[in-house]
């Protein structure tokens, strides 16, 4: 039985080299030509790859570095272009890089699980999807596979990687440039041809969604003004709905500082900052510190850098 992209159902004596629980997957990308998605993704924990699943896509200081350089060139603007399904349609390269996946019978409908048979195959609630054959969400692998399949396409039309720059690639004659991150690319150019021929190169092997005015690259809002040459970047939300999750109170007197403000002591020629020496955390306390250091470090690095000071203080303490 077919099911979706690269997977067959099989029947429960089949036995297999290991197989991964599998993982849903809720999300709202509203820059996606389909918003609103849900996706099977591999577990991953029992995945015993040897292979090499370095994949070499931008971070988000090439990103940001990118971004700059739109507003730095004249008549320069930016592009969007999403691959869909840039993962599940890259095939494994050899047959021995297929993975195995339990799936749980719950979550077939009704009408899927009379027409296939479902309960004759399944064995303690869930039924083995053998084989995986194409690239698949949180393979260690689907990356890098995904990643040379790609890298074949742009060598035949002109593009190439940058040399020290993971995720960059530009074209060998023509004044454009673009990074990758994940399956979404952000494109630099100043002739609108040029950026049509990178659209038609893609189109070739890929469904493309095409957003010239790219208000959203790299989870980064983007108000573009081009007669100034500026953009505006946000996170509208983020730093909001981090307050709510972690439950942090809502303090009585603002503080607009990273630090608490420490009063000076007249009279005195040497004063230190005060250090905290409380480090003895809890490990459920250490996990929400890790969880609220995590959560914020994207923001900071992508939009308010003057929080960084702050989570720099709270990992160290971690460390200590």
């Amino acid at each position: 039985m077919d099911t979706s992209k690269g997977t067959q159902i099989c029947h429960r004596s089949q036995t297999s080299k290991g197989a991964n629980r599998h993982r849903i997957c809720a999300n709202n990308r509203p820059q996606k030509s389909d918003p609103h998605r849900i996706r099977f993704t591999v577990g991953g924990n029992l995945v015993n790859y040897d292979g090499e699943t370095y994949t070499p896509t931008s971070d988000l200081a090439t990103a940001k570095i990118l971004l700059n350089s739109v507003i730095s060139t004249p008549g320069a603007k930016f592009l969007g272009i999403d691959l869909s399904n840039f993962y599940l349609i890259t095939p494994m390269e050899d047959e021995q890089q297929c993975e195995y996946m339990y799936i749980p019978t719950w979550v077939f409908p009704e009408d899927i699980k009379r027409e296939y048979n479902i309960s004759a195959l399944s064995e303690n609630g869930k039924v083995l999807a053998q084989e995986i054959i194409t690239g698949m969400y949180s393979l260690p692998q689907a990356g890098i596979l995904a990643y040379h399949k790609l890298g074949k396409h742009f060598k035949d039309a002109g593009f190439i990687p940058a040399k020290f720059t993971p995720g960059l690639f530009k074209p060998i004659t023509r004044p454009i440039s673009f990074s990758l991150v994940v399956d979404d690319f952000g494109v630099k150019y100043i002739i609108k041809e040029d950026a049509e021929y990178l659209i038609s190169a893609l189109q070739e092997h890929y469904d493309v969604t095409i957003d010239w005015e790219c208000k959203i690259f790299c989870g980064i809002h983007l108000e573009w003004d081009y007669k100034n040459r500026r953009v505006i970047c946000s996170m509208p939300g983020v730093a909001q709905k981090g307050l709510q999750r972690f439950n942090h109170p809502i303090p009585s007197r603002p503080q607009h500082s990273p630090h608490p403000w420490t009063a000076p002591r007249y009279g005195n020629s040497i004063q230190y900052a005060q250090i905290n020496s409380n480090t003895n955390f809890t490990k459920e306390q250490k996990k929400l510190l890790q969880q609220i250091i995590g959560y914020y470090l994207y923001y900071g690095g992508a939009i308010d850098n003057t929080i960084l000071p702050s989570l720099g203080s709270i990992s160290i303490s971690l460390n200590t």
